[in-house]
């Protein structure tokens, strides 16, 4: 466990949540993953996380990132965080999940909100979290949301 905190620069025995940006469809200018990383900075520091985060692009307009909490074991108003970033940036969140196996698990419920988010069609959700979309991600069969783990 040490080693592997160690190589990612992330305690992994604390709560996290997972977290989906992407660009939308308007064109910028900038470099779209420095916009991310600045937006999910934000949204990091908005919500008082715990030491640093973890950011991984994705693809050109879209990023993974996992959110430390620390002892923390909700992550409340994700909206409010998000609502200094770009109009045309987009946040999928997973469920707050403790350490190895939640870290794992929020990620996936992240990529399963966004699913749902995208499948609703254009204009996509600006925000949409996980515990609201529960329901619909497991009829799409997004991810593997193992519930039982989260409680």
């Amino acid at each position: 466990m040490s080693a592997a905190e160690a190589a990612l620069g992330y305690r992994l025995r604390q709560y996290h949540v997972g977290l989906v940006c992407w660009a939308g469809d308007a064109a910028s200018p900038t470099d779209e993953i420095t916009r991310l990383e600045r937006a999910i900075s934000h949204v990091a520091e908005q919500a008082a996380c715990h030491g640093e985060l973890v950011f991984l692009p994705r693809d050109e307009s879209s990023a993974w990132a996992r959110l430390p909490l620390g002892i923390q074991a909700k992550f409340e108003e994700p909206a409010a965080s998000t609502a200094e970033a770009d109009a045309d940036i987009h946040f999928a969140f997973g469920d707050a999940a403790e350490g190895t196996a939640g870290f794992r698990i929020t990620h996936r419920q992240a990529v399963a909100a966004q699913a749902v988010a995208l499948a609703a069609g254009s204009p996509a959700p600006r925000v949409v979290t996980f515990s609201e979309v529960a329901h619909v991600a497991i009829m799409l069969g997004s991810a593997d949301t193992n519930f039982a783990e989260t409680t």
